[in-house]
């Protein structure tokens, strides 16, 4: 049983300022009340302005759109055998130029892995680079286990790889740089399940951090998206789905009138906002479908590869 956040708040994360949104959802009597988007703003002071409206003695759930772990052989090549103490060293010591994009495979290592910084010349960067650099065994190897196709869902994009429409590295080193390694230096804010479940980490005056994929929330809110999302007009038609999907959360979910006006138009600000609407509404989707059998049991990927909220464990 899992106490309800007075707060959830969920982040889509692209790499521009410009394409970095959220949706907040504050628990009032009962029943969370979802507002329009809004960007994210100030990342120094993201989480601290999260907690301000959290409130000192309840909890509040935030999910970023971004990995949060390591792939299982990368971090055995790495010595890495609990991803947060990894996570508070990037950046310094041996591993000072982690955050940096390697221009060329020959920059490529196990302190560096974050490539390509461009695609030219044409054809002259691969993912084969970084299996090779990082000496893993093949390509899925750059994957962690809950990024892998599943049924109704492709691969998600590699963690370490930075250019094209599914590359999550170069948010992912804002993401985990200025936001979520800071954070970290408050006790009181961890991150699931590398920390423990869900329940446990949702206790008065404390904050978890766990990761999202919208992607893997769109079967269960549209089955899925008829053209792109990028599309203003698919995603005005994909509103009645949303809307349907809240009025059978009723007794929990409120849009209020801002967000259902964003949702009805195709929201305006564009594919960002629209899939920070649809990760908060799969996060709470997924707390009032959890139980304990979706905790994942795997020590590998509770302490290194880390999961994805509301995705069922393989």
């Amino acid at each position: 049983m899992i106490q309800p956040p007075s707060i959830i708040v969920h982040c889509d994360w692209g790499t521009a300022p410009g394409k970095r949104w959220m949706a907040k959802a504050p628990l009032r009597d009962g029943q969370y009340i979802a507002h329009a988007p809004e960007p994210v703003g100030e990342l120094s002071t993201l989480i601290e302005r999260i907690e301000f409206e959290r409130g000192p003695d309840v909890s509040a759930l935030v999910g970023f759109d971004f990995p949060i772990g390591i792939p299982a052989q990368y971090a055995e090549n790495a010595n890495v055998d609990a991803f947060p103490p990894f996570l508070l060293q990037l950046g310094k010591g041996k591993w000072k130029h982690f955050y940096e994009i390697c221009a060329d495979a020959v920059e490529i290592s196990i302190q560096r892995p974050f490539y390509p910084y461009n695609f030219t010349p044409k054809g002259s960067k691969s993912p084969r680079h970084l299996v090779e650099k990082l000496k893993l065994s093949e390509t899925s190897s750059l994957l962690r286990t809950c990024e892998r196709p599943q049924s109704g869902r492709p691969a998600a994009g590699s963690l370490f790889w930075t250019l094209g429409p599914k590359a999550p590295g170069r948010g992912t080193r804002i993401g985990w740089r200025d936001v979520i390694a800071p954070a970290l230096s408050d006790q009181k804010i961890q991150l699931w399940p590398f920390h423990g479940k869900l329940a446990g980490l949702l206790k008065p005056g404390a904050t978890a951090i766990a990761e999202t994929y919208p992607t893997q929330y769109y079967a269960r809110i549209f089955g899925s998206l008829s053209g792109s999302k990028t599309d203003r007009a698919v995603r005005a038609n994909a509103a009645r789905k949303i809307l349907e999907l809240a009025e059978n959360h009723a007794e929990v979910l409120k849009l209020n009138e801002d967000l259902r006006y964003e949702i009805e138009s195709g929201f305006n600000d564009g594919d960002d906002a629209f899939d920070a609407v649809i990760g908060l509404i799969g996060m709470i989707d997924a707390l009032q479908n959890y139980n304990h059998t979706l905790e994942p049991k795997s020590p590998t990927i509770r302490n290194i590869e880390g999961w994805i909220l509301g995705q069922p464990i393989l």
